[in-house]
């Protein structure tokens, strides 16, 4: 990890560093990107505003002591920090390798612990663990993966605890997801 960079964050009284690429440009092949001839870009290598603004709601409003918990689309892995911190038992989840090893390398910086990692790919993967709270800020830009992450969650998740929250990018996520 020897090219991050350590941004600091703050939630209530609660203090989160995390690990991020220093530069992302050294993450991206511009030439191939701009061919259309690469995979998406990294954007777990940032903290996006959906992470931080759901972490906040985490830290202030959810109960997360003895809960498993799933953060689906890790990335860097702030919002499942803040759900360990408050004494979940945290999956961090990502289809990139890299995502996974910065959660992991921000979870140890930040003292978590019974956590674990696990890579997937919410459209197309299923756990065979159940999850009481699944956490996910900023996953679905296009219509396609949405109903793969309907039928994920409804599988993943206990039945009794269904709750969405947060930004979603059109009317029609709202609709496929379960009323909380």
């Amino acid at each position: 990890m020897h090219c991050g960079v350590t941004t600091r964050f703050r939630f209530g009284t609660r203090r989160v560093r995390v690990l991020q690429v220093r530069d992302l440009e050294d993450w991206i092949d511009r030439d191939a990107l701009l061919r259309d001839d690469t995979p998406e870009p990294p954007y777990w290598a940032l903290v996006w505003t959906g992470a931080r603004s759901l972490a906040n709601y985490v830290e202030e409003h959810v109960a997360c002591a003895d809960r498993s918990v799933l953060d689906l689309g890790c990335g860097l892995g702030l919002t499942g920090i803040v759900a360990s911190l408050k004494g979940g038992r945290v999956t961090f989840a990502d289809h990139e390798p890299q995502a996974l090893a910065f959660a992991r390398a921000n979870a140890e910086l930040n003292g978590c612990c019974g956590y674990r990692t696990q890579q997937l790919d919410f459209s197309h993967d299923s756990l065979a663990q159940r999850f009481s709270l699944i956490l996910g800020a900023e996953l679905v830009y296009d219509p396609p993966p949405v109903f793969g992450s309907d039928r994920f969650c409804a599988a993943a998740s206990d039945p009794r605890r269904q709750r969405a929250a947060g930004r979603c990018p059109s009317d029609q996520y709202r609709r496929v997801l379960p009323p909380a």
